[in-house]
């Protein structure tokens, strides 16, 4: 559900910027809401693998009694 609002947002931000371009408005002065999405999809099962491994190294260390 995120990722479709992100996808879809991106889509209204480069029509935005599409539409700016035409009429030769200059991009860098969007409004921080108009910035686009950056929709991540790339690499994020490693990050979440890393992650894991993190928690469960973390909560093996707290078990362990001195």
């Amino acid at each position: 559900m995120k990722r479709k609002r992100l996808a879809l947002k991106l889509k209204e931000n480069t029509a935005k910027q599409a539409a700016a371009a035409a009429a030769g408005k200059d991009d860098s002065k969007m409004d921080a809401d108009e910035e686009p999405a950056k929709v991540n999809t790339h690499g994020w099962r490693k990050s979440r693998a890393a992650n894991y491994k993190k928690k469960k190294a973390s909560k093996k260390n707290k078990s362990l009694k001195f």
